[in-house]
């Protein structure tokens, strides 16, 4: 697999990005975020995070890459979102794959309300892509 980078956008309902910090602290189970990274406790892996405000545009983008796993009350969710975290994963390998998808999946348990990614024009729901994590599929993630 050739070298490659990932963005991954998390929109959720948090009143700060001080609040995405406290959130994966308390709900991620084994993450910490630290400024500009997150941070796989038990790997040491890290990834690079962003927190940026509410984009009108990312819940509409979202609703048309998903494959319809967004319903009325997700899609409107998803509008009245305050903050995203955009998850930056360097790809070399398979288990860079993994990882990012875990990461993901952190940042869902701490309030995260689906998973935009960005360099393949795909959306999942929160509940789309806990599921997906049972049946990881590297294509999932990868551009």
């Amino acid at each position: 697999m050739n070298r490659t980078q990932v963005l991954l956008a998390i929109p959720g309902n948090w009143s700060s990005a001080e609040a995405v910090s406290e959130q994966i602290s308390l709900h991620s189970e084994g993450y910490t975020m630290a400024g500009l990274l997150l941070l796989e406790d038990e790997t040491g892996k890290a990834f690079t995070v962003e927190v940026v405000e509410r984009d009108p545009a990312l819940a509409e983008a979202m609703i048309h890459a998903s494959s319809g796993g967004f319903t009325p009350k997700i899609a409107k969710g998803l509008a009245r979102h305050t903050h995203i975290v955009y998850l930056i994963v360097d790809v070399n390998d398979v288990s860079d794959i993994a990882a990012a998808r875990r990461a993901a999946n952190a940042i869902l348990n701490a309030g995260g309300l689906g998973v935009m990614v960005e360099t393949a024009g795909v959306a999942y729901s929160k509940d789309e892509w806990q599921e997906s994590k049972k049946k990881t599929s590297p294509s999932t993630i990868r551009s």
